[in-house]
């Protein structure tokens, strides 16, 4: 950030948000933030202060006595300066968060992109999700479904809602209600009528992030804009991994995924016609605009000249994937397959050792800590 040119093909060329950190937490990308905003503050006084020493320098009278300027400090002036210390003019050019809120900065730059989209544009009735509706109704209750998720994807745009897991779990138990579905320990009331089942709502709402993501995963395979995944990896990397909320390698029974594809076509339109979208639906539709509108890639890598993944053993299949189509010539990753966390969701330790077959042209590396008594995380970069 200090030696790059701003000129240097950043957005429009301003040099602006050249810089795309990543990482898994609010709580990290936070902590991320708060030691650059120093570090560039630290520079930019340490700057200020060389070329205050330099004019100081340069200013001779003709009898080559020191010319001492007095400044006119207004009282607003001193006030001010007493507060916080502004942000650093060099953190305007980063991009930092996690991987769901920098999926849906896309997003929602790109908002009139999305009631387009494959997957958004055939909801319902099986269409493009590629999940089966569960042989709910007949040709007549289709007709409806395919008019009213027309509607819905018309109503998708960049100012879309996202929703957290209570309201998803309400989206599961009313939809569950709607098609006389029981749920373990719900009554007509709170399960969905009928008699008391014997899955729980949080499980159905698990089994539909999963169909969700293997549906995404399969448009992508289909489209094959992107190459296959390593096959030596059982998991993880290799294998299925939602947007950051899917079961991952979670066991899900076959009542549980039978209700769930039950459940999701009306799951989907009911978020589809409030304009909203859940934490997984960031992350895969992220990667679909992406690989489907090289106009959006293309603004992306205009934008974006540098990428930084932090705690890269935890990405899932498609956040590895957004990494890809986000990358030029630029990447840097870290991570510590010891220090794995989301398996349940897809992640797996194996991502720092399948990276120079994700990324051709790219090299692994090690870095150690001596604070750390020697040991080291994994480091991935480009050859440059």
């Amino acid at each position: 950030l200090g030696e790059e040119d701003d000129d240097e093909g950043g957005g429009g060329g301003n040099g602006r948000d050249r810089i795309l950190a990543v990482t898994f937490t609010k709580k990290a990308a936070g902590e991320m933030r708060h030691r650059l905003e120093g570090l560039l503050r630290e520079e930019e006084e340490l700057q200020q202060q060389r070329n205050s020493v330099s004019e100081w320098d340069d200013e001779d009278d003709d009898d080559g006595e020191d010319v001492i300027r007095e400044e006119q400090i207004s009282p607003a002036e001193s006030n001010s300066s007493k507060k916080s210390p502004s942000m650093p003019s060099a953190m305007r050019r980063v991009t930092l968060g996690t991987f769901h809120s920098v999926c849906s900065k896309i997003l929602r730059w790109n908002g009139d992109e999305l009631s387009s989209l494959p997957s958004i544009a055939g909801v319902g009735g099986g269409g493009s999700t590629g999940i089966p509706s569960g042989g709910q109704g007949d040709d007549d209750d289709e007709s409806s479904a395919s008019s009213s998720s027309a509607a819905a994807a018309a109503a998708l745009d960049g100012t879309f809602a996202i929703v957290d897991q209570s309201d998803q779990l309400r989206i599961v138990r009313e939809t569950m209600k709607t098609l006389g579905l029981a749920a373990k320990g719900g009554d007509g009331k709170d399960g969905g009528g009928g008699s008391k089942g014997d899955v729980r709502p949080i499980t159905i709402l698990n089994a539909v992030s999963h169909l969700k993501s293997e549906a995404a995963d399969a448009l992508v395979r289909e489209s094959r804009l992107l190459p296959p995944p390593p096959t030596k990896s059982s998991g993880g990397i290799g294998g299925n991994g939602g947007g950051g909320g899917g079961s991952g390698g979670a066991k899900i029974s076959d009542k549980a995924l039978k209700m769930a594809r039950a459940v999701y076509p009306l799951y989907r339109r009911s978020l589809l016609d409030h304009n909203s979208l859940d934490f997984d639906d960031l992350v895969l539709l992220a990667r679909e605009i992406l690989l489907f509108r090289p106009d959006v890639r293309y603004g992306m890598h205009r934008r974006w000249s540098h990428v930084l993944v932090d705690e890269f053993q935890d990405t899932s299949r498609a956040q590895l994937d957004v990494v890809r189509l986000l990358t030029t010539r630029s990447l840097f990753v870290v991570g510590d397959g010891d220090q794995s966390i989301y398996s349940w969701r897809g992640a797996n330790a194996e991502s720092m050792t399948d990276f120079e077959m994700e990324f051709d042209g790219h090299h692994h590396g090690r870095m150690t800590n001596e604070s750390l008594g020697g040991e080291g995380s994994d480091t991935s970069m480009d050859e440059e």
